[in-house]
């Protein structure tokens, strides 16, 4: 409530200075500081495939696509 602060006082020592004093300051090469990014992964192409279903269905998928799957999907947009 006075406005005081409780616990441990600490005093910090105070060095006089008889003049400006200054940091040491290095100047590097930006390009040199910076470290190498990887480079992305190239990109494979891919190739779309579509198919028309004889129902009108029109589908287009990857050319990676598993044929077991597509296999098992194709009678469901048959009908």
């Amino acid at each position: 409530m006075s406005g005081e602060l409780g616990g441990r006082s600490m005093v910090v020592p105070v060095l006089p200075v008889s003049g400006p004093v200054f940091a040491e300051v290095g100047i590097a090469d930006a390009l040199a500081a910076v470290p190498a990014l990887p480079l992305p992964a190239p990109v494979e192409a891919t190739t779309k495939i579509g198919i028309e279903l004889p129902s009108g269905v029109r589908l287009t998928v990857d050319s990676g696509v598993d044929a077991d799957a597509l296999r098992l999907v194709l009678p469901v947009f048959a009908r």
